[in-house]
């Protein structure tokens, strides 16, 4: 008989995920934006796979169809509009033909990550690494005996093992349809993202001195571990573990910074960032509809990127624009297009 545990939603969380996307912004303004650019880029995407892990045995008594359904109606959808519409757009404001427009098209409906950020790589990457989540963990669901913990913990290690054979088979390259060469890993982070949640409502049962321990003692560990990622963004620290283990460094790296943010959400308990922080994927769209102009906005007037807080401020500022400006049309439209496809 499998546990209860119900994955309840608050602001906390969505916090991180508000974080997470504010630091997608500033790690894409490159160098410009000094070492945030270095420090972001150690885990900004994963740890969206990791997170979003969280809640990954929801409604598992739903049919494949139905989680289908739900999954494209949630994400292939805006990603399938922007496809269409974005190449239109470029095409027209940067004086281009019909041609490169078509071909630009073909290449995001692709989603190879050579497409850069703007094919939006990672959302059928996404798709995908929900899909084997799923597939796997109804398999193991009816293994006898073996309770959600269980199966969690079984299912990380499947994922581990299914990311080593594939990286030491595969010599990976920006080229695969739907970016399936991404998704073992991110499988990986994402049954992580799981067990790091499971783990966590099981502190939250202990004694309230035995809790509050763990918690500062975790919360002392990743955020001086930040700070360490901060100035070494290469990990030298990590010396020969690094050489020898070259996926763990990455991995605890991940798991610290994300644990370091859960804390520093949990200070900050904002509902504002929280509120923003739940269309992590529509904010996505928007860093290349609103912060791209802004960025292009600010090189026109001559104005130089001479501190990495121009390059923050631009990202917060794009941040507001595109979730109380651009997404609500965007949201409208889907609503109506939604229905017509799948009921």
């Amino acid at each position: 008989m499998t546990s209860k545990i119900t994955p309840a939603r608050d602001t906390t969380i969505d916090t991180v995920k508000f974080m997470l996307i504010f630091g997608i912004y500033i790690f894409h303004f490159g160098t410009d934006a000094g070492g945030w650019y270095g420090f972001f880029g150690q885990f900004h995407v994963p740890a969206f796979f990791m997170i979003s892990g969280f809640w990954a045995m929801k409604k598992l008594d739903r049919s494949i169809w139905d989680y289908v359904k739900n999954a494209f109606n949630k994400y292939l959808l805006l990603w399938l509009l922007w496809v269409c519409v974005y190449p239109v757009l470029y095409m027209i404001t940067g004086g281009y033909g019909v041609k490169t427009g078509l071909l630009l098209v073909k290449k995001f409906f692709f989603a190879v990550r050579a497409s850069g950020i703007a094919g939006m790589w990672f959302v059928p990457a996404f798709f995908l690494v929900g899909f084997c989540y799923f597939l796997v963990a109804k398999l193991l669901r009816k293994i006898p005996k073996l309770n959600e913990t269980k199966q969690a913990l079984l299912h990380l290690c499947i994922a581990l093992i299914v990311t080593v054979i594939f990286h030491l088979t595969f010599h990976l390259e920006k080229s695969w349809l739907f970016s399936i060469d991404q998704v073992p890993l991110h499988w990986f982070y994402y049954a992580l993202g799981r067990v790091v949640f499971i783990g966590f409502q099981w502190i939250k049962t202990k004694p309230k001195t035995i809790r509050y321990t763990i918690f500062i003692i975790s919360a002392v560990i990743s955020i001086s571990y930040m700070v360490m990622m901060y100035f070494d963004p290469n990990h030298r620290l990590w010396g020969i573990v690094s050489e020898k283990l070259p996926l763990l460094p990455e991995v605890i790296g991940v798991a610290m910074a994300l644990c370091g943010l859960f804390w520093i959400a949990r200070i900050i308990r904002c509902k504002f960032l929280a509120y923003i922080g739940q269309a992590t994927l529509g904010l996505c769209l928007c860093e290349i509809a609103v912060k791209m102009p802004i960025k292009y906005g600010f090189e026109l007037l001559g104005w130089t990127f001479f501190s990495p807080w121009i390059a923050i401020l631009c990202s917060a500022i794009a941040l507001l624009i595109g979730c109380f400006v651009v997404m609500p049309p965007i949201n409208l439209v889907l609503k109506i297009i939604k229905k017509p496809i799948f009921k």
